[in-house]
């Protein structure tokens, strides 16, 4: 039990860097590789919320090669708050609930899925392939015992890099900065 729990913790650590990871002794993340890359970013007004609009522009950003396997990631505040709530220009739900997909619904024909790395507000569009991760030295779980004190202590270790590959393969859509 105790194995699989540091293993999920491990894991749980390695997603919240590919998407907020800062590079420095940890994997760099999709939003801190796209920080200055602002063909890839979109912003919208927060005390609106997220539009029909936004949402087709941060689309158009992706690269066409990119659009099949392309999915939306957002925090569950986000999904519920923002996405779900989107209307067409007709007044129609953008947002279609749809949990055989992959994720709890689809925007536009895109999956969206609930990333508890992404911060609440922000929005990435994106196929993963865009993203490599490499892997240095695979995950291993070691255990040490100290039979006079009864105690059995458990160690992960693992040597990982990931980063954007292309560009192209991720938009962000965020609060504009408010001044």
């Amino acid at each position: 039990y105790l194995k699989g729990e540091i293993v999920e913790r491990v894991g749980a650590s390695l997603g919240r860097q590919a998407i907020s990871g800062t590079g420095v002794k940890e994997m760099t993340g999709v939003l801190t590789a796209l920080n200055t890359v602002t063909a890839q970013k979109t912003t919208y007004v927060a005390a609106t919320g997220i539009a029909y609009k936004d949402i087709t522009t941060a689309v158009s950003k992706l690269g066409s090669k990119h659009v099949p396997n392309a999915a939306i990631y957002a925090s569950n505040a986000t999904v519920w708050n923002n996405l779900a709530n989107i209307m067409d220009g007709n007044g129609r739900p953008l947002f279609v609930a749809d949990v055989t997909s992959g994720g709890v619904g689809r925007i536009l024909g895109f999956p969206v899925k609930v990333d508890s790395a992404v911060p609440d507000g922000t929005v990435i569009i994106g196929n993963a392939k865009g993203y490599v991760v490499n892997t240095n030295e695979p995950l291993s779980v070691e255990s040490v015992r100290d039979i006079k004190a009864r105690k059995v202590g458990f160690s992960a270790y693992t040597v990982v890099d990931g980063n954007v590959t292309n560009e192209k393969a991720f938009s962000i859509l965020s609060p504009a900065a408010t001044a």
